[in-house]
């Protein structure tokens, strides 16, 4: 993939990794497809794709790290102060 491919991302899905502090597993984003996944810590038949894609070809994927509770308080503080 060139560093110019542009890939469809469901944003949907990429919000509620970045809130997800519960840390019930690990969300990644296939720099291909643009597919968003959880690898759970628990065992889950629906996520084995995911896991087997992610095992055999690390470098495609990019792990989404959760914003702080805090952090988005702070966003959403900044944002309503603009009106």
């Amino acid at each position: 993939m060139k560093k110019t491919d542009k890939i469809k991302i469901d944003m949907r899905i990429l919000i509620v990794a970045l809130e997800d502090n519960r840390r019930m597993g690990d969300y990644c984003l296939n720099l291909k497809s643009g597919k968003i996944g959880l690898i759970s810590s628990e065992y889950r038949p629906e996520q084995e794709e995911i896991k087997e894609e992610f095992e055999d070809n690390s470098e495609n994927f990019l792990d989404i790290t959760p914003i702080p509770s805090s952090k988005s308080y702070q966003i959403m503080v900044s944002f309503a102060e603009q009106f």
